[in-house]
């Protein structure tokens, strides 16, 4: 009998143990961060001027996960459409494009003129569709071109979920300043100077704390951890309290 309250007891003072832990596991995590897939744009420019590259500046703080936006341009003729490169069946970084394609590249720099990201998108259009669809370019694959990167290097691009911003920066800039995208675009030959993006913008990534409610939930596994040892580190105490009371 008594073996049997003594294995009780352990077994009780183990699960106050684990309840404990989890609760400390829960209350230290509570507070991270989460990027969400919500951006807030920062400045943005619509048909901006002509040239072979386009700009949009915007200021942004420490740690902040700049994002860019391209959308293309307005369908003209002749236009970008006119411009676009045949298949390709032995990309180095993307393998077989099977579709007529542009190469859009889009470059962060700092205020200072230093290079901070570089991304290549390959767009793509089908002749064949129906119309309308055969008149827009859609994106086919993008990779992050980072400094020294082989012609065969690919780093997959992070897109924010539900939107067409594309992650720039993934992991926060390192400090506060306006911050510069800068937009070209080659296909068989540079697109044409008269018709830019039809919207390029700079945007913050969002972030939040969606495992706020594990510090409540984890204080309450704690209070009650440190009750189921109480109870078996001192059980005579617990057996006075219920004699006085009857």
């Amino acid at each position: 009998m008594i073996n049997m309250k003594k294995r009780r007891r352990m077994k009780l003072g183990f699960l106050g143990m684990v309840l404990v832990l989890i609760g400390l596991f829960s209350v230290v995590n509570y507070n991270i961060l989460v990027p969400q897939n919500i951006v807030k744009e920062v400045s943005a420019t619509e048909n901006g001027s002509t040239g072979t590259q386009w700009n949009v500046t915007g200021k942004f703080d420490a740690g902040d996960i700049i994002c860019g936006l391209v959308l293309e341009p307005t369908y003209r003729e002749p236009g970008w459409l006119d411009i676009l490169e045949p298949m390709v069946l032995n990309h180095p970084r993307y393998g077989k494009i099977l579709y007529p394609n542009i190469a859009v590249y889009l470059e962060l720099y700092y205020e200072d003129g230093l290079l901070i990201s570089k991304i290549e998108m390959i767009w793509i259009n089908d002749p064949n569709a129906k119309p309308p669809v055969n008149l827009h370019l859609y994106i086919y694959n993008m990779t992050y071109l980072p400094e020294n990167s082989s012609l065969s290097s690919y780093f997959p691009v992070e897109a924010v979920t539900g939107t067409s911003w594309i992650v720039l920066t993934p992991e926060g800039v390192k400090d506060s300043g306006n911050y510069t995208l800068k937009v070209s675009a080659f296909g068989a030959m540079p697109a044409p100077t008269d018709q830019p993006p039809s919207r390029i913008a700079l945007g913050e990534r969002l972030v939040g704390y969606p495992y706020w409610f594990l510090l409540p939930v984890g204080l309450c596994i704690i209070i009650l951890g440190v009750t189921v040892m109480v109870i078996v580190l001192f059980p005579r105490i617990i057996e006075k309290s219920k004699n006085r009371m009857q």
